[in-house]
């Protein structure tokens, strides 16, 4: 909520927490090629919700004070992210965002977003900026029963449409009726920011080239520089001949929400200083751009500090050690804090739970998924 707002609240509702995740599970998206998950048959995609690989979602969370019983509560609602075209009734139907569908969409699985405004910005890894609005939120269930099927109005050629917030199996608009994989809300893309050379990074590969458009691995936002600005910047693991270590640059936000003409990169342009591991994730506050490297399972990740001098970036300090797996950042300015989360799940990696580290404390397991924060003043004071 640091970012939507100057003043960091949201209206009356105040202080408002957004968080994204993904279903990248993939047995039932088309022309799948990986022989462990393959697709699923027509009959399980008709009675198996497991079968629906869902895309992205979002969550809105709200700390808050119970008006009638005074007590602190917690409220939350999710909203799927849709992405929409034109059915072959030419009307405007949505799918989801998803991690792999071949061969239309391919590594949309929210390693990044930023919510400036009204506007929702969401890193494509091989496109560049997905954009939603949150006054187009979809309410496919207003009354509040999931039974009732309620109206959705009618079509400008008069067609009626209802929605159907129980069958979790479908999405989009069939035979004139919403469906949703059961969400309630759904948030439509309205917009989006490609770049304008061509992707010449491998396909299926996290080493990097130094010539055409970069990957959108992660995005974050500068509200210490004037104008705004958002930062994007792309994952490389160096290695095999390409050159890359990962590009970085800044786009001034209110540029990007004309919608029109070419928006330059500015600002902190240019390739990271690295060599063993890849950013996954930056931030800049104040001058100073922090930037994530990851390490992988079996050491702790690099938290790196940056000046901008001369048209390149030059280390301020040395690393300071963090997470392993260390992810994207978010920077609350109102507490004075740099936010990230571990990126590995028990018993994924070879060394967690599978083959467990002698040297690591009985009971312990340091590929949980966890979320962190830096305060800002204790950086600062790091050598």
């Amino acid at each position: 909520m640091s970012d939507a707002q100057d003043d960091e609240l949201w209206g009356s509702a105040g202080n408002i927490q957004l968080y994204a995740s993904y279903d990248g599970w993939d047995p039932g998206r088309e022309n799948d090629p990986n022989p462990a998950t393959g697709d699923c048959t027509a009959a399980e995609l008709e009675a198996d919700d497991a079968c629906n690989q869902k895309g992205v979602r979002i969550t809105f969370l709200q700390n808050r004070v119970n008006p009638v019983t005074g007590v602190p509560e917690i409220k939350y609602r999710h909203v799927l992210l849709g992405w929409t075209y034109e059915n072959s009734a030419d009307h405007i139907s949505f799918d989801g965002l998803h991690a792999s569908e071949y061969p239309i969409q391919k590594g949309v699985h929210a390693g990044g977003i930023v919510w400036y405004g009204n506007y929702l910005y969401v890193a494509d890894t091989r496109n560049g900026l997905r954009v939603f609005d949150m006054r187009t939120i979809m309410d496919l269930d207003p009354d509040g029963d999931p039974g009732t099927h309620d109206a959705m109005g009618s079509d400008t050629d008069g067609v009626k449409t209802t929605a159907n917030v129980e069958d979790k199996t479908k999405v989009g608009r069939h035979n004139n009726v919403w469906y949703s994989f059961g969400y309630r809300y759904v948030m439509p893309q309205v917009a989006a920011w490609k770049f304008r050379s061509t992707q010449s990074n491998p396909s299926g590969s996290y080493a990097c080239v130094a010539t055409g458009a970069p990957k959108a691995s992660y995005v974050s936002l500068d509200r210490s520089t004037v104008p705004d600005r958002l930062l994007m910047g792309e994952y490389c693991r160096p290695a095999g001949g390409y050159p890359s270590t990962g590009r970085i640059a800044s786009y001034p936000v209110a540029d990007l929400e004309q919608r029109s003409a070419d928006v330059p990169a500015e600002g902190w342009a240019n390739y990271l200083p690295m060599t063993n591991g890849g950013g996954q994730g930056a931030a800049a506050y104040n001058g100073t751009l922090y930037v994530n490297e990851s390490k992988g399972t079996d050491e702790p990740g690099n938290l790196w500090r940056y000046g901008w001098n001369n048209g390149a970036l030059v280390q301020n300090g040395q690393a300071i050690k963090t997470a392993r797996g260390a992810e994207d950042l978010y920077l609350d300015r109102g507490m004075g804090r740099l936010w990230s989360i571990s990126e590995h799940r028990p018993g994924v990696a070879a060394d967690c739970t599978a083959n467990p580290d002698p040297l690591r404390p009985a009971g312990t397991d340091y590929c949980q998924r966890v979320p962190y924060a830096h305060k800002l003043s204790w950086l600062t004071a790091q050598p």
